[in-house]
């Protein structure tokens, strides 16, 4: 009896069969690999063989079972622990980042789900709890509370309100509000105060942005001059340093813009406007006479290792400066700096154990009752600004480049222990 040749339909469908409709699936034309997504020679069964034995279809293979795996110990770790949903957001980024989920069973990643707390609102109450709490991680075996001596944070009235809070319960504590936020907020004053020159620098870095015929304009007149700063508002001193640069390089700049054609782009046209004012070059010589120094003042209250009495000297000299500027905007500036420096009670604390450490007498014995001759001495190097945390921010974030496929957790905590020793070492 001659035998009957199986159609191609029911010969796919038994590969199907035989080797896992987990693995392959078919439509009757093609067979499909399911671990490798692509089609699969099927006209001879040792081809299907053939293809299960390749590297690329085994480690499919691997993966997919070390993702079943993962799962299995995601939902074992999340209802042994009764996590929070945090922990349960940040297992499911694990999954995402492909980063294998028995890390979680780390101990020391393990212990920060466990203790990791989320604040659900900014407020007063939310901060003075995670201060309190972030200390008890400090301090396990109790909070030193009598080694608690200055808390330095910005001046949102919310932390000013959470420093009240804390300080009930740290009597020694010293709460300041970063000065150098303070001089940003002056910078702002300036800038309110000086419109036409706000415009000239809003649109004068727009003019040579992404206009590579007007740059090589600009290099053709204003030769050995850089191109016009490109200001972020909310960085600080920058727009005063713009406004320097316009001041140094008037005429310069003048030229080149009205070389320009107005038609080009509205920021032409705006710069050539405000460019004609007979006010602005006066307004520009006023900002940097009796405000030049002010970002100068700022890059060094940012400067690391300082002593207190260097920073309060680089305040006071600011502060002298800005008291002698003339006419009412002058007036409207000192008395705005004068406001900030006034609603930080902590600083004028400062100021005074900065004259005692100095040898000199203070102005007012304002001084906690409980600090004592020894924990006066510890403020030597006391900060009154809060940029390590801001630049602590741009060191951290690397480790959490996209570039990172495989870091492994001990990896970071070794990672952050360099970075912290490597600041130490700076500061010594």
């Amino acid at each position: 009896m001659p035998k009957v040749k199986t159609s191609k339909s029911n010969r796919l469908t038994k590969y199907v069969n035989e080797f896992g409709k987990e693995f392959f699936s078919t439509d009757g034309e093609i067979l499909f690999c399911k671990i490798c997504e692509i089609k699969v020679a099927s006209e001879k069964k040792f081809t299907v063989v053939q293809h299960i034995s390749r590297d690329k279809h085994v480690q499919g293979l691997r993966r997919r079972e070390l993702k079943s795996d993962q799962q299995v110990s995601t939902m074992q770790f999340i209802n042994e622990n009764q996590l929070s949903p945090f922990s349960y957001d940040l297992t499911n980024a694990f999954l995402s980042a492909n980063i294998p989920l028995n890390k979680l069973e780390n101990p020391i990643l393990k212990g920060f789900l466990e203790n990791c707390e989320v604040l659900e609102k900014a407020n007063h109450s939310t901060v003075a709890k995670m201060f309190n709490n972030s200390l008890s991680l400090l301090w396990p075996g109790g909070i030193q509370y009598d080694n608690v001596l200055l808390f330095v944070s910005d001046a949102a009235p919310y932390m000013v309100k959470a420093g009240k809070s804390i300080q009930s319960f740290y009597s020694k504590m010293i709460h300041v509000t970063c000065i150098a936020h303070a001089l940003h907020r002056v910078a702002e004053e300036i800038r309110g105060n000086f419109s036409k020159v706000d415009k000239l620098v809003s649109n004068g870095k727009k003019i040579f942005l992404k206009a590579p015929s007007r740059v090589e304009k600009f290099r053709e007149i204003a030769k050995g001059i850089p191109l016009p700063p490109q200001p972020v508002i909310t960085r600080w001193g920058t727009w005063l340093n713009a406004s320097i640069y316009y001041c140094e390089h008037f005429e310069s700049i003048k030229e080149v813009v009205n070389a320009l054609d107005s038609e080009d782009a509205i920021s032409i046209k705006k710069v050539q406007t405000v460019i004609k004012s007979s006010s602005l070059h006066r307004n520009l010589i006023y900002i940097k006479a009796h405000f030049g120094t002010l970002p100068e003042s700022i890059t060094k209250l940012e400067t690391r290792g300082q002593t207190l009495s260097e920073s309060l000297r680089v305040l006071e000299d600011i502060r002298v400066l800005i008291n002698e500027a003339p006419n009412e905007i002058g007036t409207a500036i000192n008395k705005k700096m004068e406001n900030v420096l006034n609603k930080n009670k902590g600083l004028k604390i400062l100021q005074n154990i900065s004259k005692i450490i100095n040898g000199e007498k203070p102005d007012e014995n304002n001084i906690p009752e409980d600090i004592t001759t020894d924990d006066i001495s510890h403020f030597k190097y006391a900060p009154v600004s809060s940029v390590e945390v801001e630049r602590s921010f741009s060191t951290y974030k690397s480790i959490l480049s996209d570039q990172r496929r495989s870091f492994l957790f001990e990896n970071i905590r070794q990672h952050i222990i360099i970075q912290c020793n490597s600041d130490f070492v700076q500061n010594e």
